[in-house]
């Protein structure tokens, strides 16, 4: 399978996941579905909560704070289904803003959210 084709896959789950309540709810259920969930539900209510184009730093911060209000539960929940203990709180921080920068570029990829950078 070609990458493009990986990538557009990868792009329709997020789109999916991110429109529907029960999609996420299954995604849950995987070792690390909550947390993927969780992401998705923050950047979904920053684009929400803040529409405007090049409004890229608010959505962020806005869905940083989502998350931070989350973190007790997501590391709860990550260690319950992990079985292990969070060890490096700040590569698990690091790793939580990757997944949403990964969230926003592949909207982006699909013009799912504006971009300034977007090729006409």
């Amino acid at each position: 399978m070609k990458f493009l084709a990986i990538l557009k896959a990868a792009g329709k789950a997020v789109l999916g996941l991110s429109s529907n309540p029960i999609a996420r709810s299954a995604l849950a259920a995987l070792p690390y579905g909550a947390l993927i969930s969780d992401v998705i539900a923050a950047v979904s209510d920053a684009q929400e909560q803040i529409p405007a184009a090049g409004a890229g730093e608010s959505r962020k911060v806005h869905a940083l704070r989502i998350l931070q209000i989350m973190a007790p539960r997501i590391v709860a929940d990550f260690e319950r289904t992990a079985g292990r203990e969070v060890i490096d709180e700040d590569r698990l921080a690091l790793g939580i803003a990757q997944m949403q920068e990964a969230v926003v570029s592949l909207n982006k990829a699909f013009g799912l959210l504006p971009s300034i950078e977007a090729k006409p």
